[in-house]
């Protein structure tokens, strides 16, 4: 799933909700991070990219959900969102 996908769906459906482990899945909303390791450093010295990690940002989503104007609220217990257009 893509951003661009999920905001079709929001805007066709008025409301949706989606498993928080499939929001952190899609690539948009995600951060890269050099990880700091004696691997990492090995490739870095041979020539080769460090290793990276990449992480849920929920600043990315919070920033994506004002641009397309929309709403979200995080049900802790049944691990949903929902998402709203506002």
């Amino acid at each position: 799933m893509t951003a661009e996908y999920l905001l079709k769906e929001v805007l066709r459906s008025k409301e949706i909700k989606i498993d928080q482990r499939t929001l952190s899945d899609i690539s948009d909303f995600k951060i890269a991070k050099e990880e700091i390791s004696f691997d990492s450093f090995a490739l870095i010295i041979g020539g080769h990219r460090p290793i990276v990690s990449y992480y849920f940002s929920m600043e990315l989503f919070h920033k994506w959900c004002e641009t397309n104007n929309l709403l979200y609220y995080m049900n802790e217990l049944d691990r949903e969102i929902n998402i709203t257009v506002k």
